[in-house]
């Protein structure tokens, strides 16, 4: 991990997330994908094909449970309307 990285996942964090500034970095994907790694949020392929079921020893259970259940509520919200599929977006892997 690059010093420049060490020194972003330092800094003040609000619900285990770090924020960057808006993009102006050259390597602002690089860094985006680093930090994301570093906090956990880029899964493997099966992972991602399971999302929201996660297991509970998996550090963000908490946070998949949370999107679980608003996304359970959106469904059941969306049952009168003649939508056919949903996509969620936001997996973590950016």
């Amino acid at each position: 991990m690059t010093d420049e990285i060490i020194a972003l996942l330092n800094r003040p964090q609000k619900d285990n997330v770090v924020h960057l500034d808006n993009g102006q970095s050259p390597y602002f994907s690089d860094l985006y994908h680093q930090l994301r790694e570093a906090e956990g949020r880029i899964y493997s392929d099966d992972i991602l094909l399971n999302l929201p079921d996660i297991t509970k020893s998996h550090k963000l259970y908490s946070e998949w449970q949370q999107r679980e259940t608003s996304l359970n509520l959106l469904k059941t919200y969306l049952e009168d309307y003649p939508y056919n599929s949903l996509l969620d977006f936001g997996c973590g892997n950016g």
